[in-house]
C-alpha cells in the first residue's frame, strides 16, 4: 500500500480505502439486479456523506482511480455501480479464499460456469452461473417486478418455474434482463399489448428469443 501510486494523494487514498471496505465480498441481489463480487451500488452524494469529501473531490478521485484501472465506474440515473478491479490482489489473508473455496465445493454439484445442459457425473440438470434454488429465486423476483410494473397479480406457478428453468439452461441472467427491458419499453409504448410471464418464457412460442 505504501508503494501505491495514489498513496500520497490524501483524498484519493481516503476514498479508495472506503471503497475497499464497502465492496461486497460475494455477489448479491439488489432490486432485481445482480451485484457482482467486489462491487456495490452508491452515488457521488452518498460517498461524499460517508467520507466527508466534497462532491468535486469525489469526482476527481473517481477519475484518478478509473484512469489507473483500480475501479470500474458505471453511472446510472439514480445511482451508480463501482467495481474494485483488483480486489483479490489487496487481500493479506487467504481466509476469504478458503471460505469461497469451501462454499464452491459444497455447491459444485449444482453450479456451473459453462453452457452445458446436463452434468453426467452428478446426473442432474445444471444452469448457467447459478444453482437451481438461485434460478427459482430469479423467477420469483421477475414476477414481483412484473406485478409492480403492470399492476397485476401474477403467481409463480409450477408451469412458469419449469418454463424459466428451461430458458436458464441455455441463457444467462443478463440476456433475460435485456429481453425484459425490451419488452417493458414496447409495453410502455403500447399499453394494450398483452403478454404474460409464462408465454414470455415458453421457448416454443419464441417470445423470449424474439425480444432478445
Amino acid at each position: 500500500m505504501l508503494e501505491w501510486e495514489w498513496y500520497d494523494d490524501i483524498n484519493t487514498k481516503v476514498l479508495f480505502i472506503h471503497l475497499l471496505l464497502k465492496a461486497n465480498w460475494k455477489g448479491k441481489e439488489w432490486r432485481w439486479e445482480f451485484i457482482e463480487r467486489w462491487s456495490f451500488i452508491t452515488s457521488y452524494q452518498k460517498l461524499s456523506d460517508e467520507t466527508g469529501l466534497s462532491l468535486q473531490q469525489i469526482r476527481t478521485s473517481i477519475n484518478k482511480l478509473k484512469s489507473t484501472g483500480e475501479i470500474t465506474y458505471l453511472w446510472q440515473a439514480s445511482n451508480s455501480l463501482i467495481k474494485l478491479n483488483k480486489y483479490d490482489e489487496y487481500q493479506t489473508s487467504n481466509t476469504l479464499d478458503n471460505t469461497l473455496a469451501t462454499n464452491e465445493q459444497q455447491t459444485s454439484n449444482k453450479r456451473v460456469t459453462t453452457t452445458n445442459k446436463y452434468n453426467k457425473e452428478k446426473k442432474e440438470t445444471i444452469y448457467i452461473w447459478a444453482t437451481r434454488s438461485e434460478v427459482l429465486e430469479e423467477i420469483n423476483n421477475i414476477v414481483i417486478y412484473w406485478n409492480e410494473t403492470w399492476k397485476e397479480e401474477r403467481k409463480v406457478t409450477p408451469k412458469l418455474q419449469e418454463a424459466y428453468l428451461k430458458v436458464r439452461r441455455d441463457y444467462p441472467k443478463d440476456d433475460i434482463k435485456i429481453a425484459l427491458k425490451k419488452y417493458t419499453e414496447r409495453k410502455k409504448k403500447e399499453p394494450d399489448y398483452l403478454l404474460d410471464p409464462i408465454r414470455f418464457f415458453t421457448q416454443s412460442k419464441n417470445w423470449f428469443i424474439t425480444y432478445l
